[in-house]
């Protein structure tokens, strides 16, 4: 008895919009992850470049300011040496 009621109420019209349903909802959820997996893959890339970027501003500060420093230096020590 309960499995003829299911068939009768599970006609083919609606089973086909069952399926329809969930290849829709399927395709929704593939969608979505695909979005958010290139998203975080985007997001990543941007914070390495950053990050490379502002190492090598660093680095390049830091060896500027020591070759001035070593100049300035230099600088003194002469004078101080032809002073009397």
């Amino acid at each position: 008895m309960a499995v003829a009621f299911e068939t009768r109420l599970l006609t083919p019209k609606l089973f086909r919009l069952l399926v329809g349903q969930v290849v829709v909802v399927v395709v929704v959820v593939v969608v979505v992850v695909v979005v958010v997996v290139v998203v975080v893959v985007v997001v990543v890339v941007v914070v390495v470049v950053v990050v490379h970027v502002v190492l090598v501003v660093v680095v390049v500060v830091v060896v500027v300011v020591l070759f001035c420093e070593k100049e300035v230096i230099s600088d003194i020590d002469k004078s101080m040496s032809t002073q009397p």
